[in-house]
């Protein structure tokens, strides 16, 4: 499991709460469901080791699918701000792109659903369920 949460602190988009959200959704995947802790990798900006930057998001992705095999489950959880921006190219239905905010979005940029979808579903083999929850809103950004 991959569980980010961004409160952005110190920047004009602060939230609140973000990285108790990822926080206790660990304890609830490893307290009460039973997967082993070394199967969770929690990115938050109240962890300095593992801020949730777009390097280690990116990097926590890549980590989450590599060696999926059939009947894996995986787990995958954002919150904190996001945003939306045109699909210059018509990929997108809708004609927007949806997007994470990463804390320094400012200065790397967006995270895309294309994206994500490129690292963290495409490659996965049949028969690997993964689990996405993404708690936020186009408010960031």
């Amino acid at each position: 499991a991959l569980l980010v949460g961004a409160n952005y602190r110190g920047s004009d988009d602060e939230l609140q709460g973000c990285a108790q959200d990822a926080e206790r959704i660990e304890r609830l995947l490893v307290e009460t469901f039973g997967w082993p802790a070394g199967s969770v990798r929690r990115l938050a900006d109240d962890r300095p080791g593992a801020l949730p930057t777009r390097q280690n998001i990116e990097a926590g992705l890549l980590w989450l699918v590599a060696g999926a095999e059939p009947g894996d489950a995986l787990f995958f959880s954002f919150s904190g701000h996001g945003s939306t921006s045109s699909d210059h190219h018509g990929y997108a239905e809708g004609g927007e792109n949806e997007s994470i905010l990463p804390v320094d979005h400012e200065r790397s940029g967006p995270i895309t659903d294309d994206q994500i979808s490129d690292v963290l579903v495409k490659p996965l083999p049949e028969g690997v369920r993964l689990t996405a929850v993404v708690d936020c809103c186009p408010g960031g950004g």
